[in-house]
Parts: structure tokens; sequence; C-alpha cells
């Protein structure tokens, strides 16, 4: 019984110390979301929640807010599970080393994307009795009972510093518990009587209690915004604005059981933990579109450091599936594949999908692979954040500051984001869209610093298709590497300029491919989405993920170089033109004549300066345009690769690598260009290009000298 009082009282104490979510005085993130940090109370360890405090809270937490009838049933269930528990003799558990007994002691639970869904897998399981965790190594005991000891006086400092928010019933109702378990041994009658009360004191006393964590998550995003606010780093006001509605909207508007599985997750952490650990956990915990959006706001300048850290663990680190749930998913492709091993540790964890090693048997023959699979119920989270996200946009599309700011209407992105995350729930296009980039990213291109030169080689994964049309799987070939920047620390001292090499290199070819070969891009290619590998012989990028993306056709090609020269030279007419044939004419809100009037006039404002085509692009969109999906989807990737040549370090940018390709293929240009697109010499001209010009006439020049070279040689024919 001394076990289940500790594990009673500490889980009201650390729902008390919760609370401090909603302490009155709290002004801050760290106010409201900090608990007294361990080296306060002389323990330089973390606390944790072992399974069986974790269970009592997320029941308590799935309760709340309920119908007095549904709370019952939770409760009962909680009930059940205690009484079976006590009924059992306690299991004593030798451990080697104290990390096996922090492991241990929290191990079991499910961890899944619901609250919902954890607590029905564990009511399937067959219930464990309470353990005694042991050592025979004196050290690992000594820190054993060191840390049980540091762990009783954290809550109790807890408790002594926050009673004024517990009701005066529970305070009694804990003292009267306190006072029964001290005694010797008790009757089944006391035990049974102590279940009451815990009973009771559940579900009468901690109601409040809960409801107050429930609704303050409201506010954390106006938490977050006020640091924002008071952070020192310099932010463009337009972008604090953004930010500060996004984060303040979207916690508010979640479902009641969205709000329950974000407190749930925080519950795996140590209870000490400090504040950006539980922010992470509060954005990782997000929604996919939320988390696809801030990954777009990641690639805008002036981020202060920390949520610039946020955003670059957005990008390949995110909540797992569990285990439990993956091997069903295995299992139900039995008919498609051969599996002979699964590795449980995923080895990447993506905001839609998550990838594991395997060994699997292919004509005969093992081969490593790796298996990849949408979440499960992602899509539900997709259509909650499909609805608050389009929310935020409205809200922030009619905000007088960003309306004067010349940025796109976030509306727009919001659409891109969700039929960009709907296509990636489509597996099938996904695998279609990595077998066709096998084409066109499969490619070896020459790399020279001043210290180094190689060959890099670029690579896209094998697909393995499954034996029966429906598959919930995508199976490729097993690659390896690391993240860019690891790669490019680890030899520096060879070649420091390393990661503007590679940079660049995949950039022109994502522009060869794009512009100048089929057409196919990869719209999402950053950092997270290829590995690099250094070897002997060459330098390896394997390409990853291609959910996101697709093909323009040789028109729309065109069209998009005709822009590029055309934003460059503030040519007004050509703007105009090009920006009005990439739109949904029907969806239109305004007249050519009225775009063209208006670009006339945001020209003039320019006085001669150049705007980035993002910024072209928000300001046509403002006026009314409605540019066709795939306009937005490919400037999307227009803006990754120019954001990952800025953080190289590179003084390079798309279009100045256009222009390098264009003096290697003047002839092609001229033909697309001067011939299909009929631009004149004069935009050549106000952009500079006529070296181009130059490089087209001395090539036909020497083609015609090579011509008529060619026919005054003597030959046997010309002879007889």
């Amino acid at each position: 019984m001394r076990a289940l009082f500790t594990i009673v009282l500490t889980t009201i104490i650390f729902i008390t110390a919760m609370s401090s979510f909603g302490y009155p005085s709290a002004n801050s993130i760290s106010d409201r979301i900090r608990l007294p940090s361990s080296d306060e109370f002389n323990n330089n360890s973390k606390i944790y929640l072992d399974f069986e405090e974790r269970l009592i809270v997320s029941y308590i937490l799935q309760s709340q807010m309920l119908d007095l009838k549904d709370q019952q049933i939770v409760l009962d269930k909680l009930k059940k599970i205690i009484l079976n528990k006590l009924s059992m003799p306690i299991e004593t558990v030798v451990v080697k080393s104290f990390e096996e007994f922090l492991n241990r002691s929290q191990a079991g639970w499910p961890d899944t994307s619901s609250l919902k869904v954890d607590l029905d897998i564990i009511e399937k399981q067959s219930i464990q009795p309470f353990k005694k965790y042991v050592s025979d190594n004196a050290k690992v005991q000594k820190k054993i009972n060191q840390y049980r000891s540091n762990k009783v006086n954290y809550f109790k400092n807890i408790l002594n510093q926050k009673s004024k928010l517990l009701d005066l019933d529970l305070l009694s109702l804990i003292s009267d518990f306190n006072h029964q378990i001290q005694g010797p041994a008790q009757s089944q009658d006391q035990i049974n009587k102590t279940i009451s009360n815990v009973k009771n004191l559940f579900s009468l006393s901690t109601e409040s209690i809960f409801k107050n964590l429930i609704h303050n998550l409201d506010s954390m995003g106006d938490l977050i915004a006020n640091e924002l606010e008071n952070n020192k780093a310099e932010i463009n006001p337009v972008f604090k604005k953004i930010l500060k509605t996004v984060f303040s909207e979207y916690f508010k508007q979640l479902s009641l059981d969205s709000k329950k599985q974000i407190l749930s997750s925080m519950l795996s952490l140590p209870i000490n933990v400090d504040d950006q650990a539980r922010f992470v956990m509060l954005v990782q915990n997000s929604g996919p579109v939320f988390q696809k959006f801030l990954q777009i706001l990641g690639t805008q300048k002036n981020i202060p450091h920390e949520m610039l850290e946020l955003f670059k663990i957005l990008e390949s680190s995110v909540r797992p599936v569990p285990w439990i749930e993956v091997q069903k998913i295995i299992d139900s492709e039995k008919d498609n594949y051969s599996f002979v091993s699964v590795e449980k540790k995923p080895l990447g964890v993506g905001t839609m999908a998550q990838v594991h090693r395997a060994k699997m048997s292919v004509d005969g023959k093992v081969k490593s692979v790796v298996l990849r699979f949408i979440k499960p119920r992602i899509s539900e989270r997709v259509i909650e954040d499909e609805v608050i996200l389009k929310n935020i946009a409205d809200i922030l599309d009619r905000d007088p500051l960003l309306a004067q700011s010349g940025l796109p209407k976030v509306t727009p992105v919001i659409e891109d984001i969700i039929k960009s995350v709907m296509d990636e729930l489509d597996i099938k296009s996904t695998i279609d869209r990595q077998i066709k980039a096998q084409h066109s990213y499969n490619n070896k291109l020459f790399i020279k610093g001043r210290n180094y030169k190689n060959i890099l080689e670029t690579h896209v994964p094998e697909i393995y298709l499954p034996l029966k049309s429906s598959s919930e799987l995508m199976v490729q070939e097993l690659v390896f590497g690391t993240k860019l920047d690891k790669v490019v620390n680890q030899y520096y001292q060879l070649e420091p300029q390393l990661k503007r090499l590679i940079s660049e290199a995949i950039a022109k070819m994502w522009i060869q491919e794009t512009f100048f070969g089929n057409g196919f891009y990869h719209s999402d290619l950053h950092q997270g989405n290829f590995l690099v590998s250094v070897k002997d012989s060459h330098i390896q990028v394997n390409m990853l993920d291609f959910g996101m993306g697709g093909f323009v056709d040789r028109k729309t090609q065109n069209k998009f170089l005709v822009l590029g020269m055309a934003l460059e030279s503030l040519d007004a007419e050509f703007i105009s033109q090009i920006f009005w044939e990439l739109s949904v004419h029907s969806d239109n809100k305004i007249s050519y004549v009225d775009l063209n009037k208006s670009i006339r006039d945001k020209i003039k404002i320019l006085n001669g300066k150049n705007i980035t085509m993002t910024e072209w692009l928000g300001f046509v969109m403002n006026c009314g345009l409605k540019m066709k999906y795939e306009v937005i989807n490919l400037n999307r990737g227009i803006t990754i690769q120019n954001q990952m040549l800025i953080e190289s370090g590179s003084s390079k940018n798309l279009t100045s690598i256009v222009r390098e390709i264009i003096l290697t293929h003047p002839q092609e240009f001229f033909q697309r260009i001067v011939t299909e697109e009929k631009v004149n010499f004069d935009l050549l001209a106000k952009i500079s290009w006529l070296e181009i010009k130059n490089i087209y006439s001395k090539f036909n020049e020497n083609k015609l000298q090579q011509k008529q070279n060619k026919k005054n040689t003597l030959t046997c024919e010309n002879l007889f």
C-alpha cells in the first residue's frame, strides 16, 4: 500500500505542478510551463513519471470535460486496473545500471498519436503487478535510492509552493490517505476504502485542475508570442506579427482530443525538463499542415536562433509511430512483401511518414531495404489543421500591416500546403514521382574548390513495387549518408567550402532538370530530404522523400525563364503578361488592364530595386490573381534552393545559375526564348544579357566557318 500511496501522492503533486500552466501571476513561457529546476532541490538528475504514475494521470486527463456518465466509465477502468495490480504480489526486478532502472520503470507506454488509442492498447494487454527495482551493485542501488529520495523531496517542495492552487477538499483527502497507509498491513476492507477514497479524489478534486490545464493550452500561443515580442534579436515586424498570430490562434482552436494528446505527450518528458524541450514537444505534437507551414516560415530571414533550431528539428525529427502500430502495418503486407526482418527503431521520422530499415527476400536473394508508410490517423489531423489554418490565414490576410508589406496572401500558401500534404497522403503518387525522379536526378556532377575537387553523384533509391496493387508501404533500396551540416563539419579542415560546393551543385542540377530538362522537380529538397556520403572515389547525395513535387511542361518552363528575365529588367508589360498566363483566368478577381496598371505603379515605387519572385507572387496575388497550383509549388522549390545557397555562403542564386546554363547552351536558349516566346533583344539589353546574343552570334559564325572549311577541303569525292 505504501507503493500505491507514493503513486497517488506523486500523481496529485505532479498534477498540481502542471497546473503552473495556469498560475495567476505568470506572464511568460518560463513562468507558465516551467517547473522548479532540479538544482533548486540539490538534484542534478532528471525526474520522470513511472509507468503507473503516468497511467493514473492519463486516465484522469482522458476523463476530463466529458459528460458524467462517460467520465465515470473512464475512471472505472482506471479503478479496475489499479485494483487488479494491487491484488498481485509486488514483483522484484533486478537491474544492472541506473539507466536500466529509469528505462524499465517507464517502459510499456504505447506513445501513439492518440491518448485514447494509448489507453485502449493498455487495456488489451495483460495487467502487470507493481514493481520494486533493486540492484546487486551497491553504487547503482545507492543511486536508485537517492533518485527516489530526490523525487519525493522535489514533489514536496512543489506541494509547499503550489498548495494555494489546490482545493481544501483535495488537501484533506491527501492528509487522510497519508494517515491511513502509515500503519501496519491493512485488511481488504481498508484497501477497498482506500481505493474508494482515491477514486473520489480523482473524480471530484482534480477536475478543475485538469480543466485549467486544457484551457490554458489555449493561451500557449499567446505566451510564445510574448516571448517573441520580448526577444532581443531583431525580427522583422511583419514576420513577428505572423508568428504571433499563428501560435496564438492555432493551439486555441485545436480539438479537445488534440489538446489532451499534447498534454499526454508531455508526460513522457522529465518533469524538471527545460522550457525549450517542452516547447519542442508542444510543436512536434501539432498537426502536419501546421508543421509544414512552420518549415516554410523557417526559410525566412531574421528568425531568432531558438526558433531556427526548432524549425531544423522539424525537418526530420518528430514524434515516431510506436512499434506496436508499425507491427500491425507490416503484418498486413505479407501478401505484398517477404520481409525477413524489420528493425524496431525508426530510421527516420517525418511530419507525415516514417521509415524503418529491413531485410527482404527478392527473387530468392535477401536485400537491405527501407520501408516507408504514412502515419496512422494523420489524415484526421490534416483535416483538423485545414480548418484551423484557413481560419488563421483569413485573419492574417485581413491584417493591415501584412497587406501593406507586399508579402503573399497566406490563404494561397495554406491551400498549397494542404494540397501538397494531400498528395503526400497518396503513397502511390509518391512512388510514381520517385520512379520518375530516377530518370532526372541520377547524375554525375563535378565540384571543385580551392583545395578539393571530386565527382558528386546524385542518386534516387530504387523502388520495389508490391505484388498486389493495394499497399500501405513504399519499399525502396537502403542508402547511407548523413545530414549535410554534419558532413561539412567532419571535412571542414580538408575543404572549408564543401557546403557551398555541394549546395551549388544540387541547385544547378535542380535548375537544369526543372527548366532545361524533362521538367521534373522536387519541391521540398531541403537538408532533411537528402543524405550525403563521402567516399574515396566520389561524394554521393541520396535524394529522399518525393511526397512533394511534380512536372512542368516546356511552355511553363519557358514562361518561368521569361518571367525571371522580366523581373530582373522590371519590364511591366512582360511581367503582367507572364503572370496572367500563369494564373487561373476564371478565378482571377482583377482584369489584365488593372493588373498591368498595378504592376507599373509597383515598379515606380521600387525605383529600380529588384525584389524576389516570391515577393512578386505575393504582390500579384494580393492584387487578385489566382495562381496555378504548380506555380506556387514550384516557387516553394525555388525558395528552398535559394535558401540553401544563402545558408552555404554562396554568392550565387538561382537566377545567376540559370544565366550560367544559358551561356553554355545559347542556341537552345534563343530557340526557346526568342523564337518560341517572341522575346526581343531590347529585353535582353535591359538585363545585360546581350552577352548571350554575342555568344550565340559567335557560335553561328563558327558554325558557318566550319561548313565553309569543310566545303573547301579537298576530298576524293571532290577530285573524282
